[in-house]
């Protein structure tokens, strides 16, 4: 009967700190209605060719990586108009778009309606570099969106580095010039002195 209870005890203990279960969810919006233009595949875990009617489709590419190895679900929703048609491709390690099925993991067209495109528990591994590319269905179909995607580990989105503005570069060009020759001419025994007035 002791053991009984030691076991109920310790079954008890072992469930109460266990750790809960969380999954990370990444959201960002965007637009396709501006981006560049290239051939879509069709849909398929891998897709096997390119698409005869989306040839020619407006796209916007989202680099990220995750946290933990594990299946991860996407999700693209048309935000405006309401219901234009959204493609959904993954790509791993690089996407180049004059060679749409290279690299491809995932691609998909309508999940539950026209608006809506992803998939679930596609397996990415920590560490590698995902593309996630979001699409029209066709040379019409373009607008604003939101990617949803969301597994187990943290979902990272990679920065792009700022490029500074030409005239932070003409500014930059100038004071080191301007320091250039004041050490110049103090080198030259021409002593410069600068006064705040």
């Amino acid at each position: 009967m002791k053991a009984l209870f030691g076991a109920v005890v310790l079954a008890l203990a072992a469930l109460v700190s266990a750790a809960p279960a969380s999954a990370s969810v990444y959201v960002v919006n965007g637009d396709t209605a501006d981006g560049d233009l290239y051939n879509r595949t069709i849909s398929g875990t891998p897709p096997n060719a390119l698409s005869m009617i989306g040839t020619s489709v407006h796209y916007k590419v989202h680099r990220f990586t995750v946290s933990l190895t594990g299946a991860y679900d996407f999700l693209v929703t048309a935000i405006a108009p309401v219901n234009w048609d959204t493609f959904l491709s993954l790509y791993r390690d690089e996407f180049d778009p004059t060679l749409p099925l290279s690299l491809v993991v995932a691609a998909n067209d309508d999940l539950s309606s026209v608006s809506e495109s992803g998939f679930t528990g596609i397996n990415l591994t920590a560490g590698t570099s995902y593309y996630a590319v979001v699409s029209g269905y066709d040379g019409i179909s373009a607008g604003t969106y939101g990617l949803r995607i969301s597994g187990p580990g943290n979902i990272i989105p990679a920065v792009t580095p700022s490029v500074p503005e030409p005239a932070a570069w003409v500014m930059l060009i100038l004071g080191v010039g301007l320091m250039g020759g004041l050490m110049r001419a103090r080198q030259r025994g021409h002593g410069i002195a600068l006064a705040a007035a």
